[in-house]
C-alpha cells in the first residue's frame, strides 16, 4: 500500500500528522515482550478511509492496470511459449492480489 499511501498523503493534509503517530508509536520499544500492536484499529480505519475518500486506491489501480495491460502488449513479439503465457499471468494476477 506504499503508492496508495503517498498518493493520499500529497492530497489530505489531516493524514500526515496521523501517520507520523503511527510511526513514532512503531518506533517505540515494547520491553522486550511481544504485545499487541500500538496502532490502534481507529488508526488504521483512518489511514484507511483517506486513501479511499482521497481517491488514491482508485488512481493507483487504474495505474497498475494500465501497466499491466503495457506488459502484457509488449509481449506481442515474443512467440506464443510457455514462459510467455507465464509472463502474462503474472501480470494479471498483480491486478487481483489482496494485501
Amino acid at each position: 500500500m506504499t503508492y496508495p499511501l503517498l498518493v493520499a498523503l500529497e492530497r489530505d493534509g489531516e493524514l500526515k500528522p496521523l501517520v507520523e503517530r503511527v510511526i513514532d508509536q512503531c518506533a517505540q520499544p515494547l520491553g522486550g515482550e511481544q504485545g499487541p500492536s500500538p496502532v490502534t484499529e481507529d488508526m488504521s480505519a483512518q489511514v484507511r478511509h483517506s486513501i479511499v475518500a482521497t481517491g488514491a486506491a482508485d488512481e493507483c489501480l487504474a495505474l497498475a492496470r494500465r501497466h499491466a495491460r503495457d506488459a502484457v502488449a509488449s509481449l506481442d513479439s515474443i512467440p506464443n511459449v510457455p514462459g510467455r503465457d507465464a509472463l502474462v499471468t503474472v501480470a494479471e494476477a498483480c491486478l487481483r492480489r489482496q494485501a
